[in-house]
């Protein structure tokens, strides 16, 4: 704590960031301010230009007025130094580029049909990393779900009923309620009339149950809104999974609240590819051998590493990857450097196979990443091989698309997480798999 207590720096630091955020820093402010400086080694210009990001974030968030807390501003400050930004010319182009993504929120809002507002924390969040990721417009609407425009249809409404006529057949394969009036609680019906092929092979018009169920389960959205998909007829209420696309004439709902804005219920007319670590633990040890073929070789030992998360999609036409920030320090010991790529390994796709033996686009297939520790103990420079303290700091799950089976000539990343803290050590959770080939 030397080079924190030496000299006025650090008293000076302290007067400036009780100045930016209006108030007198109390004791155990000063221990996250003092541990920002002199623990994480963040030099005192790059703290302030922190302490100033996180102010204004937050005011541009919550409205003039609000400041970040210690905690929060502690939090940020990690993140810069797992980002190496340890000099102000660093730290201001980080910045810039924040800036320069919140100024495309409004366009990205419009494009994606949520409004004339300002993004939820967690629409944000997800804005911010896909236009870090660089999409175009036609690729950010295919990787979130496209709602189908208003005027394709007309909407009528008597009670909890709302009905959507359209001017001619279109895809429809889900429904999607936002706003801060979506139900949390009761149940709905989803019936579409469209058009089907009968056992002569001509078509005839029908009207068919897409989708039942109850507002406070079964929400598949990543952001505050609700968001359920079309299942295929028959199979409502049961344990299929398949996302269903009606060529769609008449839609109609039942059970939505009154007081839900006519904008706010949205049909969904393409669902995109999505991607997510499993909430109940990220990586772990299997607790058993997991065959997943019938080849001598598709076994998983027990004890083995792998990361587990879930998918929507098509385990003919999708493939996940990895990807890893590594951060280690440098010879000196003082400074930070972190090498981003894709761990060596190889990822299965699980999806539950229908009575109908016909495998389509899903709504929560399982992904498994088996990382080879022997590759990566190699790129580490480490001695050890039992995959322990191989994971990075920092991982995403990077889930691609190609438009022939086994084929990668036409492979586009088409959904990504967040960079999220990675496990390690000992205590890493046990994976248990259920449903293996013997």
């Amino acid at each position: 704590m030397a080079r924190a207590l030496e000299g006025r720096e650090f008293a000076g630091l302290t007067g400036a960031v009780e100045e930016k955020l209006g108030k007198k820093l109390t004791t155990p402010d000063l221990a996250i301010l003092l541990g920002l400086y002199d623990q994480l080694g963040l030099p005192a210009d790059v703290v302030f230009l922190l302490v100033g990001f996180c102010a204004e974030r937050t005011a541009q968030r919550y409205g003039e007025g609000r400041r970040p807390t210690m905690r929060q501003i502690e939090k940020e400050g990690y993140t810069w130094a797992r980002l190496g930004l340890m000099t102000q010319e660093s730290a201001a182009a980080y910045i810039k580029k924040y800036q320069r993504s919140r100024e495309a929120m409004p366009r990205m809002m419009r494009l994606l049909r949520l409004g004339d507002r300002p993004p939820a924390p967690s629409e944000e969040k997800y804005l911010l990393a896909w236009e870090e990721l660089g999409f175009e417009d036609e690729a950010l609407e295919l990787a979130y779900d496209k709602t189908v425009d208003p005027a394709a249809y007309t909407m009528t409404r008597n009670g909890d009923t709302v009905t959507f006529q359209f001017k001619e057949p279109t895809s429809i394969s889900g429904l999607k309620i936002t706003g801060d009036k979506r139900p949390a609680s009761g149940s709905y019906t989803v019936t579409v009339e469209a058009s089907f092929t009968d056992e002569d092979k001509k078509p005839v018009n029908k009207t068919v149950t897409a989708r039942a169920g109850d507002f406070n389960a079964g929400n598949q959205a990543a952001d505050d809104s609700y968001l359920t998909y079309f299942q295929k007829p028959g199979a409502v209420g049961s344990d299929d999974t398949r996302i269903w696309t009606y060529d769609a004439k008449t839609v109609t709902v039942a059970g939505i609240p009154t007081d839900v804005a006519d904008k706010d219920i949205l049909l969904v007319s393409y669902a995109g590819d999505d991607v997510a670590f499993w909430e109940n633990g990220a990586a772990g040890r299997l607790s058993a051998d997991y065959r997943y073929g019938d080849e001598e070789g598709d076994v998983i030992p027990k004890g083995t590493l792998v990361i587990v998360g879930t998918y929507r999609g098509d385990p003919r036409f999708n493939t996940v990857k990895v990807k890893g920030l590594f951060t280690k320090t440098t010879d000196k010991g003082d400074e930070l450097t972190s090498e981003e790529r894709y761990l060596d390994g190889y990822a299965l796709m699980f999806a539950e196979i229908p009575a109908d033996k016909q495998v389509s686009d899903i709504s929560d297939g399982l992904f498994l990443f088996v990382p080879n520790v022997q590759k990566e103990a190699e790129l580490q420079e480490v001695s050890h091989c039992d995959g322990v303290n191989l994971l990075p700091s920092q991982m995403k799950a990077v889930l691609s698309r190609t438009d022939l089976p086994d084929s990668t000539e036409s492979q586009r990343v088409t959904a990504e997480t967040l960079w999220t803290l990675a496990p390690g050590g000992e205590d890493l959770p046990v994976i248990v798999l259920e449903g293996g080939n013997g």
